[in-house]
């Protein structure tokens, strides 16, 4: 299974309708990530193709500035 790490909460929906755009099923839950630092429990949706899990993607800006730190340099995505 694949995660996604995004910065903000409309990320996730912007996601979520473009996955279910395409015929997939989304459900949107509380995820957890490896964050040490605050609480773990983040906005999350997982993409569903049958019964099966495609995508997971999660919320937490320490994440996805780890995942991403090319785009985090140059100022976007804060």
């Amino acid at each position: 299974m694949n995660v996604v790490y995004v910065n903000k909460r409309c990320e996730t929906s912007i996601l979520k309708h473009a996955f279910e755009a395409a015929g997939f099923r989304c459900l949107r839950m509380k995820t957890f990530c490896d964050c040490q630092d605050q609480g773990n429990r983040r906005d999350g949706v997982i993409v569903l193709d049958g019964d099966k899990v495609l995508l997971e993607i999660r919320r937490c800006k320490d994440c996805f500035k780890r995942q991403n730190p090319n785009l985090c340099a140059g100022g976007v995505g804060q």
